[in-house]
């Protein structure tokens, strides 16, 4: 548990054991919970709040099998954080100040209004099964499955000199010009799956490593809402040679990310 001054307080948990009595099935859980209100001026509706929530299961019923499923869930609603750039088309010398702090501007007031919120949500699955077929073969499989969503306001502003809106020749600001990057009820979905073999031999003193990788996606975007499956890929990692005194325990994931394998 945390707490703070404008609101501020968080809850967070972390939760780790086995289900049964052989140790063969273990549970985590981390998760936190944060809220926060607005430093700026009373009365400004300003906020964020925010969920995360992380559960992995764990299965091994032989020493040959492990089965890995683990999830990631966060909800978000806040009122973003107030952003002021300068105007792009603007040059320093027309504002007539050259430090933010000589801005004619109050930090701790609000130039947004209440109701301007944001939500965003996002859920990701992800599932193991890697199997140990000899001593020096193993195949793994990932399941992955991702969902994205956003709606609401993102306002933010430009400091604009009256030179450059034409309101006068001398250097000086009157004026802040709001922009806005929003979305609208949008959502993205995606679907990959992943296999891998990956295995090691020994030629007299050396030792040979490789792996064999497939993956496939399937991607929903927002504008279309149809499923577009991708060109499924395939791709062979390169060879690689070690002395025994030298070698180096090799995993799916490290050896694709070295080789340069598609993932």
């Amino acid at each position: 548990m945390a707490a703070g001054s404008y609101g501020f307080h968080r809850a967070s948990v972390d939760v780790n054991t086995p289900l049964n009595a052989a140790k063969t099935l273990a549970f985590r859980l981390n998760g936190a919970y944060t809220y926060e209100d607005n430093f700026q001026n009373a009365g400004y509706t300003g906020f964020a709040k925010d969920v995360a929530l992380a559960p992995s299961l764990q299965f091994q019923p032989t020493d040959r099998l492990t089965i890995n499923l683990d999830a990631e869930v966060y909800r978000s609603t806040n009122v973003g954080k107030q952003l002021i750039y300068l105007y792009f088309l603007d040059k320093v010398d027309n504002f007539g100040f050259s430090r933010a702090d000589q801005a004619p501007l109050d930090y701790r007031q609000s130039y947004q209004g209440p109701g301007l919120t944001q939500d965003s949500r996002s859920t990701n699955l992800f599932g193991q099964v890697r199997y140990r077929i000899s001593p020096s073969f193993t195949s793994t499989t990932y399941l992955t499955s991702s969902r994205s969503y956003s709606e609401g306001n993102g306002p933010y502003f430009y400091l604009a000199s009256d030179i450059a809106l034409g309101k006068g020749t001398t250097p000086g600001v009157s004026s802040l010009i709001r922009a806005d990057q929003s979305t609208q009820d949008s959502r993205r979905q995606t679907y990959q799956v992943q296999q891998l073999f990956n295995g090691d031999f020994q030629i007299g003193a050396y030792v040979t490593a490789w792996c064999w990788a497939w993956t496939s996606s399937v991607s929903t975007p927002t504008l279309s809402f149809l499923a577009v499956p991708s060109i499924p890929r395939r791709s062979t990692c390169r060879a690689i040679i070690t002395a025994p005194s030298t070698r180096a325990p090799l995993t799916p994931r490290t050896l694709l990310r070295h080789r340069g394998a598609t993932r």
